[in-house]
């Protein structure tokens, strides 16, 4: 596949969320791959996983992806239940 195949849905502040979301999207049968920013001459041991990273799914997918991120994000299950956030169940 092409990376012109592909459309950011999301940009989340460190690759921690960027996997959190990845993860969501995968069970939900959406494709997706991160892409993050680098900060030059840093040690991700020491400075940690730091940086904007985009996540990218298939173009047929990302208005679907960009809801079900939208909804997690607000603290909404896909079909509208509230629930807390980071298992806060």
């Amino acid at each position: 596949m092409e990376e012109s195949e592909f459309e950011v849905v999301y940009v989340a502040e460190n690759k921690i969320i960027a996997e959190m979301l990845k993860d969501l999207l995968e069970k939900e049968d959406i494709l997706s791959f991160l892409k993050g920013s680098t900060i030059p001459y840093t040690d991700s041991v020491i400075m940690g996983s730091i940086g904007a990273t985009e996540i990218r799914v298939r173009k047929e997918d990302a208005d679907r992806a960009r809801e079900i991120i939208d909804a997690f994000m607000r603290g909404e299950s896909e079909d509208g239940d509230e629930r807390g956030t980071y298992g806060d169940e």
